[in-house]
Order: C-alpha cells, then sequence, then structure tokens
C-alpha cells in the first residue's frame, strides 16, 4: 500500500497512475476534492481520496487518524509564485507549511505505524533547493530546508528500518510550469511573462546535457519508483537529481 501526499499537481498524479499500474492500494490527498473526483474517474479502484488541506496541521491528524500502515510514504506537496521576496510575513508562512511542515507532519503521522514493519519514504525537492534563482527566493530556502529535514528523517528512522530519501528534479514539462506560474502579461522584475518563461527556458537548456528546458514526468516517476522499491534497502539520506546535468554544468 502507498501514500500519495498530495495530487493536485501533474507529479502527484503521473506517480500515482504508475503506482496503480503496479498494482498498489494508493491512499491519495488533495485540498480540492474535483481533483480526486478526476483522479477516481480515470482510477475507479484501489484509490482511497483523503480531501485535506495539508498547510493545516490539525485538519491533518484528523483526517489522516484511522490510515492503515502503508508500505511507502510520497510527499509531492509544494508550492511556489514567482515573485520577488514577499513584503509581508504572510506568504513565507504559506510557503513553510507546504513545502516542508506537510512533509514533516505526513512522515510523522505515517512513520508511527511504520515503524513495526521498516519501510521507506521518498520526498519531492527540487535544484532550487540546490541553486539560488531570481524571484523565487523562498521556494529555495524551503526546498533547501526539505533536503535537510529528508537527511535527518533518513538518520531518526534508520534504526526501524525505514529508508528516506528524496527526488531532485530540475523544470518538469507539467501545465504549470508550460502555462507559467504567473499570469500571461503580468511582469516579473519588469520582464513579460512570456519573455520570462523563453528566457528562464533558454537557461535551463543551456545547463542541461540534453540540451533541451525541460525534464519529462516519466523520468521522475521511474525515480521514485526505484526508490520506492525493494531494491535499495541501502540506499537512504540519499538525494537522487533527475537534472540532465544541471547541477555539474
Amino acid at each position: 500500500m502507498s501514500f500519495a501526499g498530495k495530487t493536485d499537481y501533474r507529479i502527484g498524479r503521473a506517480i500515482v497512475k504508475e503506482l496503480h499500474c503496479q498494482g498498489a492500494k494508493i491512499y491519495a490527498l488533495s485540498k480540492t476534492q474535483q481533483n480526486l473526483d478526476s483522479l477516481l474517474e480515470e482510477l475507479p479502484t484501489n484509490v482511497i481520496p483523503i480531501c485535506v488541506n495539508l498547510g493545516n496541521w490539525e485538519q491533518t491528524e484528523k483526517a489522516l487518524e484511522n490510515v492503515e500502515c502503508v508500505d511507502v510514504l510520497i510527499n509531492c506537496a509544494a508550492f511556489v509564485e514567482v515573485e520577488k521576496l514577499p513584503r509581508n510575513y504572510r506568504e513565507p508562512i504559506r510557503y513553510m507549511n507546504v513545502n516542508v511542515k506537510a512533509a514533516l507532519h505526513l512522515s510523522q503521522i505515517v512513520a508511527r505505524k511504520m515503524i513495526a514493519e521498516g519501510k521507506c519514504g521518498a520526498n519531492i525537492g527540487s535544484i532550487s533547493g540546490k541553486r539560488a534563482f531570481q524571484n523565487v527566493g523562498v521556494y529555495c530556502t524551503t526546498k533547501a530546508a526539505l533536503d535537510m529535514l529528508t537527511k535527518v528523517m533518513a538518520i531518526e528512522l534508520g534504526s526501524h528500518n525505514i529508508t528516506v530519501n528524496s527526488v531532485t528534479p530540475a523544470m518538469v514539462d507539467t501545465d504549470l510550469i508550460r502555462n507559467g506560474l504567473i499570469p500571461k502579461g503580468a511582469k516579473v522584475a519588469n520582464v513579460l511573462t512570456d519573455e520570462f518563461t523563453k528566457g528562464f527556458e533558454t537557461f535551463m537548456a543551456s545547463r542541461s546535457i540534453a540540451s533541451k528546458p525541460y525534464i519529462e514526468m516519466k523520468d521522475i516517476v521511474n525515480a521514485v519508483l526505484f526508490l520506492a522499491s525493494g531494491e535499495n534497502r541501502q540506499i537512504s539520506g540519499t538525494d537522487l537529481s533527475v537534472d540532465a546535468g544541471f547541477l555539474i554544468m
């Protein structure tokens, strides 16, 4: 049985669909009932939907109190907007709640039941946790925090035969990225959205061994499946970068 934390966007949904093809029974989380309904239309069996706002600690605790022990936990929740460093305190709190605290809290809840049997977990990170990118400063900060949280969790849960790793993709080919993180016609650092996106794509392609700006979804899914398999029992606290060589260029 697998547990996918947040399936709103394409990465989480793609992971759920592949796990389903492998015969897994899956708890799928989203804060939007409509997203869960559409998922169930595609996968009517072996998917247990849970509608919950992972940024709300108490709501999450209550929603998951009756879940069974799972074999794999995959934390996919993330929030990002293209903007300069925020001028008020509210936005950084939202980033932290979704990008870090949600993974921590889900792991705490699920690990209580995993400890008895020894299972594994995977966090979806980002190259933004390893490289600084203009206009996504708080996002970069939270992804760096998630990297360290992964390592600490691996240490603390290792004695219970639980492995914890992370998958760090570069820019993944999703609707969210293709359509831009901000509305068309808006500006980022005084640059129109489409120009900003085109410039960023050119930059990413220039740092890729394959000279492509995007990582294909199937490559992220395959990395997660490897870490979720029984073939990686000696791999823990590791960050698996799926970035076409971006971080070494």
